[in-house]
């Protein structure tokens, strides 16, 4: 079936009686930016980062990125590179130079930078018919109680996918499965030299039909 949007939830700690514009949620899926004239700022809209431990705890309390990034005027729009170390956004009081908004670049201190991730890009496909399919992503860490940590699905046009692993841990490692209704599961172990792990390669996944008298080898089992 087609894939549906759930009901949307208000961000009871991130929202004011104001206006909060602009969100971008940083690849690490914990590190949230925003714009708002509603929390404590330096006038007008500034930008603020909020922050969460995991992908199901609570927002943390919202932090303003503060001057020369924030002005008395408007910042807005804020958005942050893949590796965390750069970010771009639009002002009208870091210069008066008569044009309104201008887009600026900035270099992120390791205070305000997202946790840094690591990439998978792959293609996954039907193995009968070599045509690409849409098929749930996940990652796992491979302790003794597994943790979902990442899912995603691929593009039922082109069987493309982009999966994320954290790298804030150092010491844990992650397993990778595709699955599909009707299909037999591929999965494999991530380990930190895996070549599958860098975002100049792209992976083909042949995904097998189930059908009698089919076997699949179980690189890890989640």
């Amino acid at each position: 079936g087609s894939l549906k949007f759930a009901t949307p939830t208000n961000l009871d700690s991130i929202n004011t009686d104001r206006d909060e514009l602009s969100p971008f949620i940083h690849a690490d899926n914990r590190t949230l930016y925003f714009s708002s004239n509603g929390h404590y700022g330096l006038g007008g809209y500034d930008v603020f980062v909020s922050r969460r431990k995991t992908a199901r705890y609570p927002w943390g309390r919202p932090r303003n990125l503060g001057y020369p990034l924030n002005t008395s005027k408007d910042e807005i729009g804020f958005v942050v590179n893949g590796n965390g170390d750069k970010a771009f956004f639009s002002s009208d009081g870091i210069e008066n130079r008569g044009r309104g908004r201008e887009v600026y670049e900035v270099d992120l201190p390791e205070k305000l930078r997202p946790k840094r991730v690591k990439f998978i890009q792959g293609k996954i496909y039907d193995a009968d018919l070599d045509v690409p399919i849409q098929a749930i992503v996940e990652i796992y860490t491979t302790d003794s109680v597994p943790k979902k940590v990442f899912e995603t699905v691929s593009d039922k046009k082109d069987g493309s996918f982009t999966a994320l692993i954290p790298t804030d841990n150092a010491k844990e490692e992650y397993g990778f499965l595709v699955r599909k209704k009707g299909y037999m599961f591929h999965s494999q172990h991530l380990t930190e030299d895996d070549p599958i792990i860098n975002l100049r390669n792209s992976t083909q996944i042949q995904l097998e039909r189930i059908e009698v008298g089919k076997s699949l080898v179980l690189n890890n089992v989640f």
